[in-house]
């Protein structure tokens, strides 16, 4: 699939990153979680908040403020029917439905899940002000191995761009993707559109990834990357092979594989590999150590022309300011828009270039 980028539906938010919000934070998505004993509804922002300026639904429509306040490091509402929420017996069900997911880690109860922009419809954006900094994870800025592919958009050079990976890299739950407002394109389409922003080069992005897929599918389409000819390759997997049970080295080897194989052919192909996010904490397909050991060995296959984007660290210190279901556009192993921000800005951030 080759796109073309629409800059009218890039969000401005897009450009700043976690690590570079300033005072002001834009378009925080939070999940309300509505408590059945009182009705009160309450979600975790990522900062200690210190004013609240706005709150819109995910179309972008504003809402007003009445029965809204900020405490502690949360957002609280009270005495409004109008507002998407979820208890926690509907987030974590006992009983299946076409909303459900097996399983929860405990065994007995299941995941609250549903593709498409339902999660994206249940989600609110805050913006707000706060004097804390993050203090959280960095991405490193890994110019020197994307030298090649630098050079050729600062010098308005095109550069043709390749992404491989599962679902999340083919863009699943990204409300571009879903048809529903405000229609951001998924993180392949974010980055291209900001590196020939801040470069004033020209990116074709050919996305071959698919849903399902595993590091074996990857390297099966080495001759397809190749036919591409790209100047740059991203690749993205490891949700479904760790919750496949593929092993960390045999994941790790595949994914060498591809590298090898594509760079034989195309030496001048520079590449990135990407540590993405973890699924549900409460899934009983979260398995932590499994998932953190292919981080490190993706990070162990960085070296000259190959750059690690570490979407991983950033992922897990939001999910443990925030929670899940405020970052999450199914429930269980897909992003919403704010996740595939974080894609694109650690992406970005490798290529050492103005914020």
């Amino acid at each position: 699939m080759t796109t073309q980028i629409d800059p009218s539906k890039v969000s401005a938010s897009a450009h700043r990153p976690v690590w570079g919000q300033g005072g002001t934070v834009q378009g925080e998505p939070v999940l309300l979680e509505r408590d059945p004993a009182t009705g009160t509804l309450s979600a975790r922002l990522m900062f200690t908040p210190g004013e609240l300026l706005a709150v819109r639904r995910s179309t972008g429509e504003a809402l007003e403020l009445d029965g809204m306040r900020l405490e502690g490091g949360n957002l609280v509402v009270t005495g409004r029917t109008d507002l998407p929420s979820l208890t926690p017996e509907e987030l974590f069900p006992e009983t299946p439905s076409t909303r459900a997911i097996e399983k929860h880690r405990d065994g007995k109860r299941l995941i609250h899940f549903s593709e498409g922009f339902y999660y994206h419809q249940l989600q609110l954006c805050v913006d707000y002000r706060t004097e804390e900094p993050w203090t959280g994870p960095v991405p490193e800025s890994q110019p020197e191995r994307l030298a090649r592919t630098r050079q050729r958009l600062t010098q308005a050079e095109p550069v043709s761009l390749v992404v491989l990976g599962d679902s999340i890299s083919e863009g699943a739950n990204a409300s571009g993707v879903t048809q529903a407002p405000p229609f951001q394109p998924s993180y392949p389409g974010l980055l291209a559109r900001r590196l020939e922003c801040a470069t004033g080069g020209s990116i074709k992005l050919h996305n071959y990834s698919k849903g399902c897929t595993r590091s074996a599918w990857g390297k099966e389409q080495s001759d397809r990357v190749i036919a591409a000819r790209p100047d740059l390759l991203i690749v993205g997997f490891g949700m479904n092979d760790a919750s496949n049970g593929v092993a960390p080295a045999e994941f790790q080897q595949n994914i060498r594989d591809l590298l090898g194989s594509v760079r034989a052919a195309l030496p001048t192909c520079e590449c990135i590999v990407i540590a993405g996010m973890t699924p549900n904490p409460d899934w009983h397909l979260f398995l932590p150590e499994v998932r953190r050991d292919m981080s490190e060995r993706l990070k162990a296959l960085a070296g000259e022309g190959v750059a690690f984007c570490d979407v991983y660290s950033v992922w897990t210190e939001l999910v443990r300011r925030k929670g899940f279901f405020s970052l999450t556009g199914n429930g269980a192993n897909h992003p919403n828009d704010f996740g595939h921000r974080i894609y694109a800005d650690c992406l970005y951030a490798l290529f050492g270039l103005p914020q």
